[in-house]
């Protein structure tokens, strides 16, 4: 299939995917999206129009809701949005709970979800995998989750550190640069401001999730951020 027809196909499915209106089709397209650029190695930037707009900023919110949100899934919060060229926060959501809140363009926020929904999708298979044949208790089953969203976590930081980096540099090309500034314009429009997080106590579980984080990771593409990238899975 001839490579801009695939573009154009993405950029539609993250459309349908930012459509309010209809949240399980916004959902089915995201996933589709998200398959389709981990098959063709495309970023959300390698897909979308060359500009972009401030109007075109807006927040969204996950499908995911908590009463209380596991930290393990709160650790990759903020590395998954600003890896798809966004921004988050959590968010109280009336009497449901917890839940993500993106800022960002539809499109991103759309690809973000997707990344996020994938994730936790990923984790909870190598937990099972941890668990088989052991008699686990639930703080090593939770300490492992935690573990290996930390690995996953850090391995999109760099990503993202680089992008900064050459930001500052003026080093970077035009779509890794604009991935940067859609992030800076996001922090302005909606006041964002990250809090150090708090130290946290693990035990045996911990080392093994990193470990097998280690399995899961994201790469760059050539021109700015990439889908995440996850080896040996489908």
């Amino acid at each position: 299939m001839d490579i801009d027809k695939i573009r154009k196909r993405i950029r539609r499915l993250l459309a349908m995917a930012g459509d309010a209106g209809s949240p399980h089709e916004a959902a089915i397209a995201a996933r589709r999206a998200a398959a389709m650029m981990r098959k063709h190695d495309l970023s959300e930037e390698d897909t979308a129009e060359d500009s972009w707009s401030i109007d075109d900023l807006a927040s969204e919110f996950t499908n995911q809701l908590y009463k209380r949100e596991p930290g393990w899934v709160s650790a990759l919060h903020v590395p998954v949005a600003q890896l798809n060229g966004c921004e988050a926060r959590n968010w109280w959501k009336h009497d449901y709970g917890w839940t993500t809140q993106w800022l960002g363009t539809p499109a991103d926020c759309a690809a973000a979800e997707a990344t996020l929904e994938y994730l936790i999708k990923q984790i909870n298979q190598l937990a099972l995998v941890y668990q088989r044949g052991s008699n686990r208790t639930r703080k090593q089953m939770n300490d492992f989750r935690f573990g290996a969203a930390c690995e996953i976590a850090n391995t999109m930081r760099e990503i993202v550190w680089k992008q900064e980096a050459a930001h500052r540099a003026g080093t970077g090309d035009a779509g890794e640069l604009m991935v940067v500034s859609k992030r800076q314009a996001i922090q302005v429009k909606f006041g964002v401001k990250y809090r150090s997080g708090s130290a946290r106590r693990v035990g045996d579980g911990y080392g093994a999730g990193r470990a097998a984080g280690a399995g899961v990771g994201a790469r760059e593409s050539v021109r700015g951020s990439a889908p995440l990238q996850l080896r040996g899975t489908t």
